[in-house]
């Protein structure tokens, strides 16, 4: 074979087989984007995310990227998943969420302030009419109360969260993300008469 040729050929082989690096880091934040965007709710989960609190934003964050991105499948109840959301976006209950909402507090509690990451339990209209917990969030259509929850249908089902509208006209408990604060250490402390924010207040056979 001519040695022009040979070297031509050499070379031409090498460069084909060169492998161009790749940052799996942005290809699967381009996937993550791509798949909000085609979402039936994917401009309601994106203002949602523009116009919440820090804190609440990262909770939204994060439930997208366990539903949507990773799937992530936690066996357990509609609290347990709600929870799970909490403490992945590193809002464990340790100071770290404020009730906003008991049971004592409905008949003066403004469903206009609840907030885009809350914590909701509240009655699952569409089901049984039984106790369910999920993220809210935001309002679809605030006169009929129907908003968007980011729900696990519970039941120890093996399949990740997803976006649904449920009726939040009976909402019994809100708990909000928060960036804990240093406590200052009491010489008489005075025992906690709050909820337990890690309390699971709902049924674990919900939708």
């Amino acid at each position: 074979m001519n040695k022009k040729l040979l070297i031509c050929y050499l070379f031409l082989s090498l460069v084909g087989c060169e492998e161009i690096p790749t940052k799996p880091q942005a290809i699967a934040e381009i996937d993550y984007d791509a798949i909000t965007k085609h979402h039936k709710y994917a401009n309601v989960l994106i203002n949602a995310e523009k116009k919440a609190t820090p804190s609440g934003r990262k909770v939204l964050v994060t439930g997208r990227e366990m539903a949507l991105l990773k799937r992530v499948i936690i066996k357990g109840s509609c609290w347990d998943y709600a929870n799970a959301v909490y403490k992945t976006a590193g809002f464990d209950g340790k100071g770290k969420r404020k009730v906003i909402l008991t049971k004592q507090q409905r008949a003066e509690f403004d469903l206009k302030d609840i907030e885009p990451g809350d914590f909701l339990s509240y009655i699952n209209h569409s089901y049984n009419n039984i106790a369910h917990s999920a993220i809210f969030v935001d309002w679809l259509n605030f006169e009929k109360k129907i908003a968007l929850m980011l729900s696990y249908a519970g039941q120890s089902r093996p399949e990740p969260a997803r976006y649904r509208p449920y009726d939040l006209s009976n909402v019994f408990y809100i708990a909000r993300a928060t960036t804990a604060k240093p406590t200052l250490a009491l010489s008489n402390p005075v025992a906690n008469t709050e909820p337990s924010d890690d309390l699971d207040l709902t049924d674990s056979n919900t939708e």
